[in-house]
């Protein structure tokens, strides 16, 4: 909240003010894929579509609707 980011990406005007999501932010430029599935072995450059991606292989349902009782 202090407004200082120190990490600047050196491809972009982007800044972070935390290293990890700089490093994460950066793959958008390489296209280095740092999250494998483990059940099928495909790559994911962001940690939000590997988890979205593993729930294919599970059945889990992250949303249960209150109105009609099914969960997806």
């Amino acid at each position: 909240h202090t407004g200082n980011e120190p990490n600047n990406c050196p491809d972009c005007s982007k800044s972070f003010s935390l290293s990890f999501n700089l490093a994460w932010h950066r793959c958008t430029h390489s296209g280095e894929k740092l999250f494998t599935c483990t059940s099928c072995s495909k790559s994911f450059a962001d940690k939000s579509t590997f988890i979205w991606h593993h729930l294919t292989h599970t059945s889990e349902k992250l949303h249960h609707c209150s109105d009609c009782g099914k969960s997806f």
